[in-house]
Formats: C-alpha cells, structure tokens, sequence
C-alpha cells in the first residue's frame, strides 16, 4: 500500500509525537524513582530526626538502628560512593535485609549484593542496581554490618545489672558471663558471631587501690580483669575481635582453634542498689 505524501507526513509525526511522549513519560518515571530513592537514603543518614529505623532479617526481629555507631558512614557510603541505576521490577525478596525508615522500605538480598528494592509510603515499588565499588565492596555487605551493629547493640542491652546480695566478685562473674555471651546470641553470619566463649574474672586490687588512692573511682566500685576465651564462627568475626592481647587460647578445656584476650572492666554499686558492670577496653 502506498500512502500519499500528505498522509504520509501525518502518520509520521504521529508516531515522532508517540516516540517523544514515550520517552518523556519514561524520563519523568526515571526521574521520580530516583528522587524517592534520594530522599531515602538521605533520611538513612539524617541523625537530626527522632524518626524510627529498624533493620529486620529475613523476616525475623527488628532492631533499632538509628543509634548504631556507623549509621551515618553506611548511609553515606550507600548514597555517594555506590552510583545507582533503575533496573527491571521485580518483586521484593523474602530472605533478605529490610531496612525501614520515614515509611519508606528498602530492601537487599545476599542473593542479588548490588540491588535495592525501593518501596515508597504510597506503596510504589522502584528497583535498582549499583556496580561493584572494591573499595567498600557490595551493597549488602554494607547493609549486613549496619545490621549486625544495630543487633549486637540490642544484646548488649538486655545484659541485667546484678543484684546487692552478691558479693563483688560474684556479681562480677555473673555480669561478665551475660556480656559476652552476648556474641552467642548473634546471628549466624554476623562479625561479632561467636559458636563458644568463656569469661574468667580475675580481681585488680593493686588498680582498684590505686584508683581509689587518686579520687577515680570510690568505695564501691572494684576493677577487674576477664580473659575471654572464645571461638568465632568466621574469619570476618575474628578479625572484628582482634585486638593488641588476643592470641591462641592455651586452657587444654577449650574447644581446639578457640582464642584468648584480656580485657579491664569495673563494677559499681551503685544507687539502685544493683551492681553494674563496664569494659574499658584493653588497659586502665
């Protein structure tokens, strides 16, 4: 069929005007999911705000994560050092990582490390893709730290102080033995995941003199000493345990491949009248 040159005109513009609404209909979806995705990730960062974020795995508890240590180097890292792209939709994964936060939902899976499901208040579903970034690795490695932060924090929060009727050393070992068996209760895959730990306590009276000779701590307050003997379940898990003291553990009733470190702690009663436990780290 030949079409005549007027025709002909008309029915090409009409598809030129079809081609340019289509692209400009796509340019604006483009431009919406990256603006939601902006704002987004901007609130992951924005410390200034009471609004809520959790991060929950694989549809288990939620953890607060707001207060974790590193929120604002994840988010950042998240925002300006991966370069994101909109990608196919598809529907969000069921065992992965969801962080919520000011209504908005993102989601990662191990099984897609570079892909973010983004779900917005009304419900709109955006996803995307970064590329690889080698100096801070994938996107769900990342998230997966902020994660494990957010849960180890929780743990150590549910450690109990102990109560009056104890004696010091008593309700030192007691306190000791719920703090790092914190590492226990970690899930698995976590950098702070340990499948065994023991805590020894070991009294500091020649510190606890002194410290109470120089007005830093008073009558009520003894130092300590706690080898923590511990096997981690990875490699990743040893390495966020290692510190200047941690070497082999030598106790022949340790599991084989198990670990040792030090570590200074206090304990104060305190006006409550329950004694509560602090580490200070590695020395005085």
């Amino acid at each position: 069929m030949i079409l005549s040159k007027k025709l002909s005109e008309a029915f090409n513009a009409q598809v030129n005007a079809e081609m340019w609404s289509s692209n400009l209909y796509l340019s604006m979806s483009a431009s919406t999911g990256f603006d939601a995705l902006d704002a987004a990730l901007k609130q992951l960062g924005d410390t200034t705000r009471s609004a809520s974020l959790t991060l929950m795995l694989n549809g288990g508890k939620r953890y607060e994560g707001s207060a974790t240590d590193n929120r604002v180097y994840f988010s950042r890292q998240l925002r300006e050092d991966l370069v994101w792209r909109e990608t196919n939709k598809t529907s969000v994964p069921q065992d992965g990582l969801c962080i919520a936060v000011g209504g908005s939902e993102l989601n990662f899976s191990e099984a897609a490390p570079m892909n973010l499901w983004l779900t917005t208040p009304d419900g709109t579903l955006s996803c995307f893709k970064a590329d690889v970034n080698e100096d801070i690795g994938s996107a769900w490695s990342l998230v997966r730290r902020w994660y494990d932060e957010a849960e180890y924090d929780a743990l150590l929060r549910d450690v109990k102080p102990q109560p009056k009727s104890l004696s010091w050393q008593e309700a030192a070992q007691n306190w000791a033995d719920d703090y790092y068996s914190a590492h226990t209760k970690a899930t698995s895959g976590s950098l702070f995941k340990y499948t065994w730990v023991k805590a020894l306590i070991t009294p500091a009276e020649d510190t606890t003199k002194a410290m109470r000779e120089r007005g830093e701590i008073d009558e009520n307050t003894f130092c300590f000493y706690v080898e923590v003997q511990f096997t981690p379940e990875s490699e990743t898990a040893l390495h966020y345990a290692m510190a200047g003291n941690t070497g082999d553990c030598t106790d022949p009733s340790a599991p084989k491949g198990a670990y040792a470190c030090w570590r200074c702690c206090i304990i104060q009663l305190g006006s409550d009248g329950l004694w509560h436990g602090v580490v200070l780290g590695t020395g005085w």
